[in-house]
């Protein structure tokens, strides 16, 4: 959220700007910052697992694939690959 709060703040006027300043390549900075439109939930269920998470299993290029569903899909699908992880041990279908 940092890094969406320097372009907010005008710090940075752009992801590229911010990119420069980081040292980052712009295409890097565009994919974590995609990850900001993943629901709430979803977020605060990633935020959660910090580094518990076996390798592959959520990873980022997984998450961005996710951005585009709805809210209540994006949960679904992260409790999903939870549960398969046998970390998650509730029903995908539950809310």
């Amino acid at each position: 959220m940092k890094w969406q709060d320097a372009i907010a703040t005008n710090k940075y006027k752009s992801q590229s700007g911010l990119a420069r300043a980081l040292g980052l390549d712009p295409g890097r900075v565009r994919r974590i910052m995609s990850l900001l439109k993943l629901s709430p939930e979803v977020k605060d269920i990633v935020a959660g697992l910090g580094e518990y998470l076996p390798v592959g299993f959520l990873a980022e290029t997984k998450l961005r694939e996710l951005v585009n569903l709805s809210s209540k899909d994006q949960l679904r699908e992260v409790k999903a690959i939870l549960q398969e992880a046998s970390i998650f041990p509730i029903s995908p279908n539950q809310p």
